[in-house]
């Protein structure tokens, strides 16, 4: 199929052509290479679903920037309706090679917080006509030992994630935490911060107040985005580095990505860097992706040990939840992980999920190793149990 019939079939939606789902016919076309696929992305029509880390801004820069990097090869898994041509679903991969096997994961490798599907506006599948389209998809994959999606979210915005719907689907390890926002002035305590913890911030906040000049605000101008993208990687380096942790941010590549990522911002969507400044020392920021409804934080850093009294960060959580139901957002996304303080903001839990497909006796025993990991990790008293046996030969026979 030529890449302009392509690209017309991905935004050719039907309104007045209804095709039952139980006779609907699925036509899968594997796009490949960076210009190819992002060609396709970028004429998608713009009320197609999924979240933000599949929009085409997100996935362009990825592979311009990380994926180039790597050596991780962009495909695109198209699927329209054999009967109107209309467009369906389009799910975005990259085939690299890791450990000696090769892979066909989503646009992720470890950057992506969610993994899913862009689906039209109107694509509601049932459970049969989904897991035909997934047979039919996996068919039509380039060749490799394995397919792997973690981090699947039940939900595109307000739409059902039609991956829920797919056979053998696992829960992930790794949850999301998220706060359903009210209209301003939000009031934390209402949305679940315990009071004597709203006080006490409220009193950090005055006394950082008197020790000068307190601002938040967007960085704007390419002066103002690389003054505070470089203090952003400062601090992150510095408290990973005190914690012994490896850091994303050391890489050049995903630097260049985050950056690139900052000049896409239309004051609707794309990423924004944000600051708290006292005296125009930045003292926290936080870096994050906007979308129609959502503001999902992806890096929030502190400055100093001296700063630390006055609790910058969830200072900074405050302004930026205020910031983002100022703008008519419903939900401020923590994103992955379960640090406490976003349960004091009122963050509740998204199950996330995975599912994987191998493709051959490698995949098949890589598989099986993914299995054991989970199981181990579904039952806490295991893991406990492993380490307890462990430990002797950690600490030398003693």
């Amino acid at each position: 199929m030529s890449l302009a019939l392509t690209v017309a079939n991905a935004t050719n939606v039907e309104q007045n052509t209804r095709v039952s789902a139980f006779q609907r016919q699925f036509r899968i076309v594997c796009i490949s290479g960076e210009a190819r696929v992002s060609a396709v992305l970028k004429g998608l029509s713009p009320d197609v679903e999924s979240t933000a880390f599949q929009s085409d801004t997100w996935l362009v820069n990825w592979f311009a920037t990380v994926g180039r990097a790597r050596g991780a090869e962009p495909h695109l898994m198209l699927a329209t309706c054999k009967a109107t041509g209309s467009f369906c679903l389009a799910l975005p991969l990259v085939r690299w090679t890791s450990g000696g096997l090769t892979r066909l994961d989503a646009v992720d490798l470890g950057l992506a917080d969610y993994v899913a599907p862009i689906i039209a506006a109107d694509f509601a599948p049932s459970s049969n006509e989904m897991n035909r389209l997934w047979k039919s998809l996996l068919a039509q994959l380039p060749k490799a030992d394995m397919l792997y999606l973690g981090k699947i979210p039940p939900m595109l915005g307000t739409r059902p994630n039609p991956l829920m719907l797919v056979n053998g689907l696992h829960r992930h390890r790794q949850r999301a935490w998220g706060t359903s926002l009210t209209a301003p002035p939000l009031d934390f305590t209402a949305l679940g911060m315990p009071k004597k913890r709203s006080r006490e911030l409220n009193n950090r906040l005055k006394r950082l107040q008197a020790v000068g000049s307190l601002s938040f605000r967007i960085a704007e101008t390419a002066q103002e985005k690389d003054a505070a993208f470089a203090v952003m990687c400062a601090q992150r380096a510095a408290r990973f580095t005190a914690m012994g942790r490896p850091n994303a941010l050391d890489s050049a590549d995903v630097r260049d990505f985050y950056r690139s990522l900052l000049d896409q911002y239309d004051g609707r969507s794309g990423a924004v860097l944000q600051t708290l400044s006292v005296n125009d020392e930045i003292i926290a920021c936080g870096l994050g992706l906007v979308t129609t409804d959502a503001f999902l934080m992806i890096f929030p850093t502190i400055g100093g040990e001296e700063w630390k009294v006055y609790s910058p960060g969830l200072q900074h959580f405050r302004k930026s939840m205020e910031w983002t139901a100022g703008r008519g957002k419903r939900l401020y996304d923590f994103t992955l992980g379960s640090e406490a303080y976003k349960t004091e903001f009122g963050a509740v839990p998204t199950e996330l999920y995975e599912i994987v497909a191998p493709r051959s006796l490698k995949g098949r025993l890589a598989a099986a190793e993914l299995t054991v990991r989970r199981k181990i990790h579904e039952r806490p008293e295991l893991v406990r149990f492993l380490r307890n046996l462990l430990k002797p030969t950690v600490e030398g026979g003693k």
